[in-house]
């Protein structure tokens, strides 16, 4: 009885090895067919105005003041010994300075050479 529960093991752990394979196989056919998506990131016009606004809240006062806050909020968590908040506010306040040139990057993406 124990022979034949082996051999059901073995030829379930076989069965999904090749289902494995076949589903690999699948997502690198569907990912070389869907290709052609990347490229429509720098095509067309739709999200100039959110980014503008983005953009101009992030580089502005509003993306000044949150990062002001945000290194104001590390400072008392010092105070309070919370050195783990005082961490995450801090790299809150970091990402906030720096969120411009992030979102630059984001939206202006592409493939090299293309």
């Amino acid at each position: 009885m124990s022979q034949t529960l082996a051999n059901v093991t073995t030829m379930n752990e076989a069965s999904t090895s090749k289902n494995y394979k076949y589903l690999l196989i699948a997502l690198a056919v569907a990912s070389v067919v869907f290709s052609a998506l990347a490229f429509a990131a720098g095509s067309g016009t739709e999200w100039s105005a959110v980014y503008s606004t983005f953009d101009g809240w992030i580089k502005g006062i509003p993306g000044k003041t949150i990062s002001l806050l945000a290194f104001g909020y590390s400072v008392y968590n010092i105070t309070q010994q919370n050195y783990t908040m005082a961490a995450g506010a801090f790299l809150g306040a970091v990402l906030m300075v720096n969120a411009g040139g992030v979102l630059d990057l984001i939206f202006t993406a592409g493939i090299p050479g293309l």
